[in-house]
């Protein structure tokens, strides 16, 4: 039980948080949300204002970075822009390298958002166009990277150990269904585990995080969207849980006193 309870709220951080894809997988989806297209808009034109002489350019662009985010080619690259984050917290710092804050080009997002409008003047951002998603610089480059392989180390070990422990617990108990109700409570404590961490998720990751504005709307919608994703692993394993202890009740009821 104590494995089970250990192994799902971990292995859900091992592919869904510390895992590229998974990540990428979970925050994708918000490229269509409404306030993220604000927010990359808004971005997108104070940058390509700031770049350019000609008068009221950011009037012109604040329109066409608008059509560009709420067209087809945005969400492939918000997945990119997701990935970046991703990377800077959790692949390893280059040796050398100085805490810093968090920020993330935009540079390829302008350029084609450009490219794909008649602007009356001709301009393309060739220097790095950085966004900071941290105004307090404690999101330092492969900051995460040392816990989540300890993270995955505990996911996996925790995995075979509850597997193990309830094969041989079955092989060898006097009572299988009483097993099976206790492996399946555990089952459900598990799901509780992940539900209160789910509910408790903006709290928990904004004393990690500090940010401020656009910037920190957006970062409470990737919260809400990671914690969505883990309430729905915790409904599975509540379910899952509830099945195997009411078989095990019943087993243990059919079988009175013989070994089932």
């Amino acid at each position: 039980m104590g494995a089970i309870i250990v192994a799902l709220p971990s292995m859900w951080v091992t592919q869904r948080v510390t895992d590229t894809e998974g990540f990428v997988s979970v925050i994708a989806p918000l490229a269509y949300d409404g306030q993220v297209q604000d927010f990359i808009a808004d971005e997108i034109t104070e940058e390509v204002a700031a770049r350019t002489e000609f008068p009221g350019a950011g009037a012109v662009v604040r329109p066409l970075a608008v059509g560009y985010v709420q067209g087809d080619s945005f969400p492939a690259d918000f997945s990119d822009l997701v990935g970046q984050q991703h990377a800077w917290l959790f692949d390893e710092a280059p040796a050398g390298s100085s805490a810093q804050t968090m920020e993330l080009d935009i540079t390829p997002m302008i350029n084609r958002a450009l490219s794909e409008q008649n602007l009356p003047f001709d301009l393309t951002v060739s220097d790095p166009v950085l966004v900071p998603m941290s105004e307090h610089g404690n999101l330092e480059a492969g900051r995460y990277h040392k816990v989540s392989g300890q993270i995955e180390t505990i996911a996996y070990s925790a995995s075979v150990i509850a597997a193990a422990a309830a094969i041989l617990a079955l092989l060898f108990g006097h009572r299988r269904g009483t097993v099976l109700a206790w492996i399946g409570i555990g089952g459900l404590l598990a799901a509780g585990l992940c539900w209160v961490v789910a509910l408790n998720a903006t709290t928990i990751i904004d004393r990690q995080v500090s940010t401020e504005g656009s910037g920190h709307t957006v970062t409470n919608l990737a919260i809400d969207a990671m914690a969505d994703d883990l309430t729905r692993w915790a409904m599975i394993a509540a379910a899952i849980g509830a099945a195997v202890t009411v078989v095990g009740v019943v087993t243990r009821l059919i079988g009175g006193r013989t070994r089932y």
